[in-house]
């Protein structure tokens, strides 16, 4: 089943256990985060650590979530710009949400 904004209410227990939740279990929050969009907001502190998590996929996960907050996940540009330089190209494609979290400047 697919968790949408409609889940927006559970952001902060979301946010909460990624906190404390390893490995699979991980991934599955790191998912339902992403999948609510711009209301993850809370836990950007978590999707942030998430970056450095040793499955690709969360990693992944965790990069798209942190675009999808857009500009209130600025902290976690620094890790977003390291994840450009993922071994996993999945992961390489997601670190372009930093373009979403820190536009860049237009030329004139």
């Amino acid at each position: 089943s697919k968790l949408d904004s409609k889940a927006a209410p559970a952001a902060d227990e979301l946010a909460e256990a990624l906190k404390s939740v390893e490995g699979e279990s991980r991934y599955y929050v790191v998912k339902a985060l992403a999948n609510i969009d711009a209301a993850a907001a809370p836990a950007v502190q978590g999707l942030a650590a998430a970056l450095k998590d040793p499955s690709p996929d969360t990693r992944y996960q965790a990069a798209k979530a942190l675009g999808k907050i857009g500009p209130p996940a600025a902290s976690a540009a620094a890790a977003l710009e390291i994840l450009s330089r993922d071994a996993d190209p999945n992961v390489r494609a997601a670190a372009a949400a930093l373009k979403k979290i820190k536009p860049q400047p237009k030329s004139t």
